[in-house]
């Protein structure tokens, strides 16, 4: 019984070891195969150069003392004046609102007005090239009283100009905070 004991444990072991043998070959020569049949792929190099990437981040500023800030108009934040957690004194700037269109807004209005300063001129012409003409009576007084009216609303436009331009200068103004 000793004999068959060890007779079948050399058998197993001579198993174990022409098994292990056989697939190393195996994976030696499918290796060597894969090698030798290397595919070629196009290529692109790549050259070195400069870019400028614009990112836009929310974000939010805290300091020891939060106080709610909201600007009285929309827009991006064009710059911070004041680093976080800095000391802030009243009337000090904070930040700056980019914001083109009201910009745009103070040049049309500043063109309004002088659009509408030429009319006052034009206007105030017109009474006093006709008040001589109604007073000697060769035109009607209906020509003086429609040259005045449309001087008064000359004058109604331009005050109106002037307002928009307030408004536009006070918009503006609200960039900064």
């Amino acid at each position: 019984m000793k004999n068959t004991t060890q007779l079948a444990l050399i058998i197993i072991m001579a198993n174990a070891l022409f098994s292990c043998g056989g697939n190393n070959n195996k994976q030696a020569a499918r290796s060597a195969a894969t090698a030798a049949q290397v595919k070629e792929y196009k290529v692109l190099e790549l050259q070195p150069r400069s870019t400028t990437l614009h990112t836009d981040y929310p974000a939010s500023i805290e300091g020891q003392q939060n106080i709610e800030i909201r600007p009285k108009v929309d827009g991006f934040i064009e710059k911070i004046a004041v680093d976080e957690g800095a000391v802030v004194k009243k009337g000090q700037q904070l930040f700056k609102i980019k914001a083109p269109q009201f910009e745009q807004e103070v040049i049309t209005a500043t063109a309004s007005v002088k659009s509408a300063e030429a009319a006052v001129s034009t206007t105030n012409l017109a009474v006093i090239k006709v008040r001589p003409l109604v007073e000697k009576d060769i035109i009607s007084k209906y020509e003086l009283t429609a040259a005045q009216f449309s001087y008064q609303a000359s004058l109604a436009a331009l005050a109106q100009a002037q307002a928009a331009l307030s408004n536009a200068k006070t918009n503006l103004g609200y960039t900064t905070i």
